[in-house]
């Protein structure tokens, strides 16, 4: 199978493309070192696969609506 045709069936399958997909496994992964707290995002941006914080920044808000810091502060408000 090619590879357009191997993403041409995920698409079909999943409703997304592969790329996509894997962006928002990334995102979901930091989403989960945001909310337990404790590492710098910068840290959480490149552990998750991003080159720079600001496009890990950008990418989050546009996927959760908000920005890992306010994620963040949220959480920690909810739990005090």
């Amino acid at each position: 199978m090619s590879r357009r045709s191997l993403e041409r069936l995920f698409r079909a399958t999943l409703g997304v493309s592969p790329a996509k997909c894997y962006l928002r496994i990334r995102l979901e992964r930091a989403r989960l070192a945001v909310l337990r707290g404790g590492r710098a995002l910068d840290d959480v941006a490149q552990s998750a696969g991003f080159a720079s914080t600001s496009h890990f920044i950008a990418r989050y808000r546009c996927t959760f609506g908000r920005t890992p810091a306010a994620e963040r502060a949220a959480a920690q408000k909810r739990h005090s």
